[in-house]
């Protein structure tokens, strides 16, 4: 059931790149769900999960990826928990005080999104998060995206009518 959606997911998202992209890590991306079957097929990963880590991972390849790893005002690296859209970067609560639009996030959130952004692709899809997390991931890269992305991408009002559909 989770496979045929993965493969579906890759073949509608080589579209949305160029053709015969140079960028070898993509690739690698758009093709780890296939080498890492076992995981899903084992129903250890939700396939919004493999969604967002797809969406994040492909950002940060492309250079637009949030900058989550150090406040973006002080530099601090403990207890990040205030993002800013406009920015496209994370705050300490203190710095985040100072900002326009701040966005509270939780710091499961936080550590999911760095765990994207910078684990070997072998183990991208190896981890799990909790309902909550997911709900907050989601969220927060469907503004990323509406923001940062140019181009409305097909591929996701598809997956969207797929899900309606349960295909």
């Amino acid at each position: 059931e989770k496979y045929p959606y993965i493969e579906k997911r890759a073949v509608l998202f080589s579209g949305e790149t160029a053709l015969f992209h140079p960028n070898i890590f993509l690739f690698y991306v758009r093709t780890a769900p296939f080498r890492h079957k076992p995981l899903i097929r084992r129903g250890r990963q939700d396939l919004r999960l493999i969604r967002c880590i797809f969406e994040l991972r492909t950002i940060t390849i492309n250079g637009e990826a949030p900058q989550m790893f150090s406040c973006m005002e002080c530099g601090t690296k403990e207890n990040l928990t205030v993002f800013s859209l406009r920015d496209s970067a994370i705050y300490c609560p203190n710095c985040g005080k100072t900002i326009r639009d701040p966005w509270p996030l939780q710091p499961g959130t936080v550590l999911a999104c760095r765990y994207i952004i910078a684990a070997p692709l072998a183990k991208l899809y190896g981890f799990t998060v909790n309902e909550e997390i997911l709900d907050e991931l989601e969220r927060l890269l469907r503004a990323y995206l509406h923001r940062y992305v140019e181009k409305k991408m097909k591929t996701l009002q598809i997956l969207d009518m797929m899900k309606q559909y349960k295909m």
